[in-house]
């Protein structure tokens, strides 16, 4: 998994524009699988927890789980109560693993369950993020993204750049409306969708090194170029 520095002029606008003042649910969501959700979960994490504020990160992903270095016995669900987190100690972020075993999973698909949970996370966490599946993403042993995020105070979509279509996105968005979850925006992963600048200077570092002044030339012009530079 990528990780974004929490100096990233990209990750610092999207957290501007996020309702952390006060103790807060946020979930963050895809249309569709490996789109950066837990990328961009993490990296608001560490932003938050950077800022002093205490983070809970709860994995709701049931298909594609997180990987912990540690194990994780005696740690995350039991028949449906939380036994404990895992506390990572260079960030001081806490996560909260996927729940492994039936009673919980079960017990999280009850009305008004993650509600419950949520209004007992805000009394020791400033902030709670929930990491869900992609929203098209629907099987009988996943856990509905929308259902975890209509217990949210606010949801974040991502949508990757030249790579997401168009109908599963506004598939995505209509399923939300219908749950009644508070949009506050979608943020764009530019992965594989490079620009201007960089296309510009992966092109000139092909030209042959048997003109390397050219090609310097050229490639300071395009770095420094204020035009290039300006995110549209």
């Amino acid at each position: 998994m990528i990780s974004l520095p929490s100096t990233y002029q990209e990750l610092e606008r999207v957290y501007q524009r996020l309702p952390v003042k006060q103790h807060s649910c946020i979930g963050v969501s895809a249309s569709q699988p490996e789109e950066g959700v837990s990328t961009l979960v993490d990296a608001i994490a560490r932003r938050a927890a950077g800022a002093g504020r205490s983070v809970l990160v709860v994995d709701f992903n049931l298909h594609h789980p997180r990987h912990f270095d540690v194990p994780v016995f005696d740690l995350g669900w039991d028949r449906g109560k939380v036994l404990g987190v895992i506390k990572d100690q260079q960030s001081g972020v806490d996560y909260l693993p996927v729940p492994m075993d039936k009673v919980s999973l079960v017990q999280l698909r009850e009305p008004g369950a993650i509600e419950q949970w949520v209004e007992q996370w805000k009394e020791s966490y400033q902030l709670v993020l929930f990491d869900t599946s992609a929203i098209n993403q629907t099987n009988s042993g996943n856990l509905h993204a929308a259902r975890a995020l209509s217990a949210c105070d606010a949801s974040i979509i991502t949508m990757m750049a030249g790579v997401t279509s168009r109908p599963a996105f506004e598939s995505a968005i209509n399923d939300l409306s219908l749950e009644d979850i508070r949009l506050l925006g979608v943020v764009m992963n530019d992965r594989f969708n490079p620009s201007l600048k960089n296309e510009l200077l992966r092109e000139t570092s092909r030209i042959t090194d048997m003109f390397p002044r050219f090609k310097g030339y050229l490639q300071r012009i395009l770095v420094n170029s204020q035009l290039l530079s300006i995110r549209i």
